[in-house]
């Protein structure tokens, strides 16, 4: 009798957590998601959408104090910082009213003095909003009942990029422009043996599956680009730090057909994965 009463005092307390991953935390019966990796606030959300590998799920959702309060104390531990940023999932387009990323009502805010931008996080300092630009990367949290998990269909963009459009222009001739992509999780050694029997014109390089997203870089000298890529051959330090994260590898490809800094008409994509 005296073991199911301390039981029922423990759930009470400190919420018997139904949540799908033993890392996740259960608060008031929704259950949240600590991601260590700093993204844009339309990543962050994508990444929530359709890269949780628990569940599907949204940007956080914070109804009330309490659940602020909560996230923004287990937000000092989860990032290692006692000052930390973190995204949550309300937002606007530019004038319109702010929304939830699960589209409940926003009947609750908890806004500090920088409101000028679009996008809202939240600090561990002290739990107040701030708003940031569509550039800005910070860490996030997701949320999801576990009860009611979110479905979304698959994304068509997954990126802030601009979507790509038939472009009947393309005629390809001459020298071809070349994507050399790899994750950082490959040894580096194997990305050196490749590079060696790679001799081509326009050179794109690109390095994948980091915590900061990197940009590519192109070139059309050969020797430039060795250098570079020398210098930027996978490093375990800047990877995800687990292998349940999903790849980037589609992002960059992505991003590569949307530039601008070279001819990319009939260019060639090498991507070397791991993950």
């Amino acid at each position: 009798m005296f073991l199911q009463l301390f039981s029922l005092v423990l759930c009470v307390s400190y919420a018997c957590s139904t949540c799908l991953d033993s890392g996740d935390i259960d608060i008031k019966g929704l259950c949240f998601k600590f991601v260590a990796q700093q993204m844009t606030f339309n990543d962050a959300r994508n990444w929530c959408h359709y890269q949780n590998p628990v569940i599907s799920s949204y940007l956080a959702y914070v109804p009330d104090q309490y659940t602020s309060n909560f996230l923004a104390s287990y937000a000092r531990t989860a990032f290692r910082s006692a000052n930390g940023i973190f995204w949550i999932g309300l937002s606007r387009n530019n004038i319109s009213s702010w929304v939830w990323d699960n589209g409940n009502p926003v009947t609750y805010t908890n806004f500090g003095t920088q409101l000028g931008q679009n996008y809202v996080a939240e600090s561990s300092a002290n739990s107040k909003w701030s708003t940031f630009g569509e550039n800005d990367k910070n860490f996030f949290v997701c949320s999801y009942d576990p009860a009611a998990p979110p479905t979304f269909r698959p994304p068509i963009v997954t990126t802030t990029q601009v979507p790509i459009t038939e472009d009947t222009s393309c005629k390809p001739i001459g020298s071809l422009t070349y994507l050399f992509a790899f994750s950082n999780d490959l040894d580096p050694q194997v990305v050196k043996d490749s590079w060696n029997n790679f001799h081509v014109g326009g050179i794109a390089i690109a390095r994948f599956d980091v915590r900061d997203e990197e940009d590519i870089v192109y070139f059309t000298d050969f020797k430039n680009a060795t250098a570079y890529l020398l210098d930027h051959l996978p490093n375990s330090k800047l990877g995800f730090g687990d292998t349940m994260t999903g790849s980037s590898s589609l992002r960059t490809i992505e991003k590569f057909y949307n530039s601008k800094e070279i001819p990319v008409c009939g260019a060639v994509c090498m991507v070397f994965s791991k993950r």
